[in-house]
């Protein structure tokens, strides 16, 4: 299965305890979501935004959502750098993937 946006809310636990940072680093390593942009929904985005960023959000966005307009508009930027990453990565020009 593929997607190609995921959202993930920070405060959010699963069944196994996983936060969102936590969560994210399982998705981009146990189900090869490498190419997938995860944005993170956070209401403090100062305080654990460096941490969801390291874990391999693309974006943290902050509670409230920006409008529709602001979010589809950064979803397209964010999705067109990963097509753009992606195909610069191919084994063929010695990229190592994303």
């Amino acid at each position: 299965m593929h997607f190609d946006v995921v959202f993930v809310d920070e405060n959010l636990s699963t069944n196994d305890g996983l936060y969102g940072h936590e969560l994210v680093q399982v998705m981009r390593e146990s189900f090869n979501m490498r190419s997938t942009v995860i944005i993170a929904c956070t209401g403090n985005p100062k305080k654990s935004g460096e941490e969801l960023m390291d874990a391999g959000v693309d974006y943290v966005m902050p509670k409230p959502p920006p409008s529709p307009d602001e979010l589809k508009a950064k979803i397209d930027v964010l999705l067109n750098a990963r097509l753009r990453s992606s195909s610069n990565a191919s084994p063929m020009n010695g990229g190592n993937g994303i």
